[in-house]
């Protein structure tokens, strides 16, 4: 059985900064290993886990 809970976050503005920052830094990391696995001409093996 699963829960599923709705949030909202009020982060203060630092905090939002920070959050954004985290979430850029994060996107720009996986954009490179995908690219990283095309230039390499690997097969992506793409699975979801729920």
């Amino acid at each position: 059985m699963q829960i599923t809970v709705k949030i909202k976050l009020q982060p203060t503005k630092e905090q939002a900064e920070h959050l954004k920052t985290i979430t850029a830094d994060y996107i720009c990391l996986v954009n490179q290993i995908v690219v990283n696995y095309v230039d390499a001409d690997m097969n992506l093996n793409i699975q979801a886990k729920m």
